[in-house]
């Protein structure tokens, strides 16, 4: 039996997250031991792990795991060790992120002062390239027969550099990219491994999926379901990357246009108070509601009219794969893996990131039933030529 372990920053309630939910439920545990390692074992999505699997969190001080588990930017980290009287905190900040080009601040910690983890495994996965500590933990304080790494966002408009991290980059047997985009682009920075970078969509088990979604409508929907108004909905974390600022942007012009909506988004996160005081500024209280985590956000899909993703950035976007579960009309802004998951004015409508551009095709749907409906049928129709997960297949393959 193979001993894998996968590292992680920690189990919040996100589409890295969530796509390891789905490749732990469908990897043997006749074939695999599976441990799975946090920087902070903490988060929405960790009492949905597996309960045979082993958890572990990283023996790193506290400093440390603050640094790894929080997705700050270095100005937010700055302000924080001003307020602690840390003035060498702050240097080292800016010595991090300018000097040393490492601008999420986790792969230039003090390695040599952390503890190696002593137990051999036949294959560590650094679970997500985009948290750059883990990069170099992997490579450099995990024994282990071969070493994988993921990639779950793009790099050109995250601003992460793959070259930076050449040297430790190198020390992996094989890269998985979530979508063909990433793949592209990490190839294009790096070309000596193209040869063991493999695609690898994350695995969203649709059947299991549907019937979570069950059969009773949000009480959210209600009053829009009782006063026959068209529901959107987007799903996803409250910070800058999802762009719900922009969708806020878009509804405002629905909104001056009296077009009728409501838009409700499920999720949490840093923005959220920011994201409010737009709702409330633009008078748009009746028309978005930010209704926070879901541990099941299935019924949200399923009752949904349309579904919108606004993001700025994305590996492969998880969220619109659920809503394709449910045969969803799809807005979705031009991320990376949306052209692989969409076919524009066919199964919904990819557009620049732009809110005038985001209400313009929002409208159409909402004012066109029969386009919805024929985008329905045409997913439905792309969903039957999907069967199994054959990325499964070549993970055996290449790790045995």
């Amino acid at each position: 039996m193979k001993k894998v372990i996968f590292l992680l920053p920690w189990m919040t309630s996100r589409g890295v997250e969530k796509s390891l939910l789905g490749l732990l439920q469908y990897l043997p545990r006749d074939e695999y031991s599976i441990t799975v390692m946090f920087g902070k074992k903490e988060g929405g999505f960790m009492r949905l792990l597996p309960s045979d699997i082993e958890i572990q969190e990283l023996p790193l001080p506290e400093s440390v795991k603050y640094d790894i588990c929080h997705w700050s930017s270095s100005r937010d980290k700055m302000i924080r060790e001003i307020r602690q009287g840390n003035l060498f905190g702050m240097i080292g900040i800016l010595y991090r992120k300018c000097i040393k080009k490492d601008p999420l601040g986790g792969y230039t910690l003090p390695f040599s002062k952390m503890e190696s983890i002593k137990e051999k495994f036949d294959i560590a996965v650094c679970y997500h390239m985009h948290s750059t500590f883990f990069i170099r933990y992997v490579v450099e304080k995990i024994l282990a027969d071969k070493k994988i790494i993921w990639i779950h966002n793009d790099f050109y408009t995250t601003g992460l550099d793959p070259k930076i991290y050449r040297k430790e980059l190198l020390r992996y047997d094989y890269v998985f990219g979530v979508s063909q985009q990433v793949i592209n682009e990490f190839i294009e920075q790096i070309p000596e491994m193209e040869d063991r970078t493999f695609l690898f969509h994350n695995i969203v088990p649709a059947e299991q999926i549907r019937i979570q979604a069950g059969k009773h409508i949000p009480s959210e929907y209600m009053e829009s379901r009782s006063r026959d108004i068209p529901i959107i909905l987007s799903v996803g974390s409250l910070e800058k990357q999802k762009g719900f600022d922009i969708a806020i942007k878009a509804a405002k012009i629905l909104m001056d246009q009296k077009i009728a909506f409501k838009w409700y988004i499920l999720g949490e996160g840093p923005e959220r108070d920011d994201l409010q005081k737009k709702i409330d500024l633009d008078n748009l209280h009746k028309h978005i509601q930010l209704c926070g985590v879901k541990m099941n956000p299935y019924p949200y899909y399923k009752f949904c009219d349309i579904y919108v993703q606004p993001s700025r950035h994305e590996g492969y976007g998880i969220a619109v794969e659920e809503a394709r579960i449910f045969y969803r009309p799809i807005i979705t802004t031009d991320f990376a893996g949306a052209k692989e998951q969409i076919i524009d004015n066919v199964t919904g409508f990819i557009v620049d990131l732009d809110s005038i551009a985001l209400s313009e095709k929002i409208k159409k749907l909402l004012i066109t039933p029969s386009l919805r409906k024929d985008f329905e049928k045409n997913l439905s129709i792309e969903a039957e030529k999907q069967i199994g997960f054959p990325q499964l297949g070549l993970l055996k393959r290449l790790i045995g």
